[in-house]
């Protein structure tokens, strides 16, 4: 039987939040910095949108890739951070307005 180890530097893993692109996160972030990332998202959603739950939006879709095979998807850095923000934020502004325009009230209230 073949003893193979898993070299940590080979890992690579695709994260997404909610409905957001997909980008590289290489197994050197540490959970921590997943964590950080995903307490930060709720901090900023909620300052927009208080008393609401995001769990479906800022909780990550981690999937491990062979890094041989890894997509052309772009780093998660802090550039990409700011993106997640800008569209999560959008993604939530369509929910309520769809909320909104699907209501069955007279006024649309």
């Amino acid at each position: 039987m073949k003893n193979t180890t898993i070299n940590e530097a080979d890992r690579l893993y695709i994260i997404a939040f909610g409905d957001s692109r997909k980008y590289l996160l290489p197994a050197k972030e540490n959970e921590d910095a997943v964590t950080n990332l995903e307490r930060e998202l709720n901090e900023y959603l909620s300052s927009r949108f208080p008393g609401e739950n995001f769990a479906y939006f800022t909780t990550p879709e981690i999937t491990e890739v062979d890094k041989a095979d890894a997509p052309d998807y772009p780093l998660l850095d802090d550039k990409a951070k700011d993106e997640i923000k800008r569209i999560l934020l959008r993604e939530i502004q369509v929910m309520h307005e769809n909320k909104e325009l699907n209501s069955n009230d007279p006024w649309g209230a």
